[in-house]
């Protein structure tokens, strides 16, 4: 996206203030250029209430097929933390 304006999205800030993280990625639109997932604890996804399969979701209907990091607490260790958000986030449609 040369010579535009992007954004780093935090998932779990939208969730914290209230807000449709789908609804908000859909506004943002082109001016998604990373995302950090984590869910509403701190883990990985699929360890706590945020809806992953709306997110993904908004992902796919802006069209953004860049990267997205798991930004979550090591539990046991990064490797583990990594590895379960990885499995749970390839299970959703």
């Amino acid at each position: 996206m040369t010579g535009e304006a992007t954004r780093c999205l935090s998932q779990r800030w939208f969730g914290r203030l209230g807000t449709s993280i789908a609804g908000s990625l859909i506004v943002a639109g082109p001016m998604v250029g990373y995302l950090h997932l984590a869910d509403s604890n701190r883990w990985a996804p699929g360890r706590g209430h945020i809806d992953f399969g709306a997110i993904l979701g908004a992902l796919h209907a802006i069209g953004y097929h860049d990267w997205v990091a798991a930004e979550v607490l090591p539990y046991q260790t990064a490797e583990q933390a990594a590895q379960e958000a990885i499995t749970y986030l390839r299970r959703l449609p």
